[in-house]
């Protein structure tokens, strides 16, 4: 706002458009403007401090949280917002057109992602149904990596039913494993839960 002052003093001067008038009431303003600077010097001068400590709450969240879930080190903890944010994240890092496994059980926050990826050829979609009794394995997404995947979605804990889905420390193949929706429902080590990408979000 000075500068804008200052150019237009400047400009009127060399326009000869000055006048005693103009003088006096640039002077009548002049209180009122420093005024203004300096109230906002001393409420907003220090807003970048508070970067500093925004920061360091966040790495406290992201250490208590690592080791809340046994993870390795601190750095394995990324947060997101949601599962479907972190889903997203991971799906446009994989290059080319990633071959991904998922359930017909999962929250709509991954679903539908999953499914417009497809629909839109980003990736190769293949779906576990459930058996006949209405659960999910962790054997059928065994069978279903004999063909090859490239990264694992599955839920730990079912959207429809709440079914705890057990035995995802036996994953192991080439590709990632998401997990979602297990923190706040189960107890969670994530060093043994697989290889690869290890995602969660807290459960209902």
């Amino acid at each position: 706002m000075l500068a804008a002052i200052v150019v237009s003093a400047i400009s009127l001067s060399i326009a000869g458009a000055v006048t005693a008038e103009t003088i006096k009431l640039y002077l009548l303003g002049l209180p009122a403007l420093l005024a203004g600077l300096w109230i906002g010097f001393r409420l907003y001068g220090k807003l970048d401090d508070a970067w500093e400590s925004w920061l360091a709450a966040q790495e406290a969240f992201r250490s208590r949280t690592a080791r809340l879930i046994g993870a390795p080190r601190v750095d394995c903890v990324i947060p997101k917002t949601s599962a479907g944010q972190g889903l997203r994240a991971v799906l446009n890092a994989l290059p080319g057109k990633p071959r991904v496994v998922s359930t017909r059980g999962e929250f709509d926050s991954v679903d539908v992602i999953l499914k417009q990826y497809a629909a839109l050829g980003r990736i190769e979609m293949r779906w576990i149904e459930a058996g006949a009794d209405g659960l999910f394995t962790v054997e059928s997404l065994i069978d279903a990596l004999a063909v090859g995947a490239d990264l694992v979605v599955v839920s730990q804990v079912m959207f429809m039913t709440g079914q705890i889905v057990h035995g995802l420390d036996r994953h192991r193949h080439a590709g990632g494993l998401l997990v979602s929706h297990v923190v706040g429902r189960n107890f969670v080590r994530a060093a043994r839960i697989g290889d690869g990408v290890f995602g969660e979000a807290a459960g209902r």
